[in-house]
């Protein structure tokens, strides 16, 4: 319900009267200090987002560059592992024969069989903390881990 006239005089007659029966304009004219208050409150909601949002992508970064490092050192060390069991073997084998020929006894080829038994164990260690680390690299990077998986690896 409203007042519609052209005139002062004509203002409150009764046919200056209108129904609207509609959508109405509101203008916020006096709400200022309520609405810097909610802007407020929306911008420093959205820096707690981007400041969380930061810190995730921080933290996925850092585990994925420790994880490949990790990757990086274990294969270097299995290598290494593998060359020291390759050298131990020889050293087996040559004891085998030297025992073979009557040049050794036996307490020396067991020694050599147990110390590749032992370089061997060791590699076998290696290989699986390598496995995990793979796994955890993959986990960092957002893949999923699917136990038909060690079968592919097996052929690296």
């Amino acid at each position: 319900i409203g007042l519609d006239a052209l005139s002062l005089p004509n203002l409150l007659k009764t046919a200056s009267r209108t129904f609207f029966a509609g959508p109405s304009l509101a203008l916020p004219l006096f709400s200022t200090s309520t609405l810097k208050g909610q802007l407020g409150q929306a911008r420093s909601g959205r820096d707690e987002l981007i400041a969380d949002y930061d810190q995730r992508v921080l933290d996925a970064v850092r585990d994925v560059a420790q994880a490949a490092a990790a990757l990086q050192g274990l294969s270097a060390r299995a290598m290494r592992q593998h060359e020291a069991a390759t050298l131990l073997e020889a050293q087996q084998r040559s004891a085998q024969a030297r025992q073979r020929q009557g040049l050794a006894d036996r307490a020396s080829t067991v020694q050599a069989g147990l110390a590749l038994l032992r370089e061997r164990q060791a590699e076998l260690q290696l290989t699986s903390q390598r496995l995990q680390t793979e796994v955890a690299l993959t986990q960092a990077l957002g893949g999923g881990f699917h136990a038909d998986a060690p079968a592919a690896i097996s052929g690296n």
